[in-house]
């Protein structure tokens, strides 16, 4: 049996995915009231999800504000569906 994916499946950062895969695009402050996390460890987590490629983020300004945007990137789409397939070999395999 494949292994189970350990950055999705990981609860917090499986959080921030499904949020971002419902909408696509997220701000870090709406995200951060959602999931109610800190700074530190919603960074944190971005920061993991960055790296392996499933989000970026996109910084800017409104009304003279620094405003950071996360959007998922397509490679989110192969990873779910692997993640999704091993789950359910696991349910079988144990039952």
């Amino acid at each position: 049996m494949e292994s189970i994916n350990s950055i999705i499946h990981q609860p917090v950062r499986l959080n921030i995915m499904s949020l971002l895969h419902m909408d696509k695009s997220i701000t870090f402050s709406e995200l951060k009231k959602e999931l109610n996390l800190s700074d530190g460890n919603l960074g944190t987590r971005l920061e993991k999800l960055g790296k392996e490629k499933y989000i970026r983020i996109e910084k800017s300004f409104v009304n003279k504000k620094p405003q950071s945007t996360i959007i998922i990137e397509k490679l989110w789409e192969k990873e779910l569906l692997a993640y999704i397939t091993n789950i359910e070999k696991l349910f079988k395999w144990i039952n």
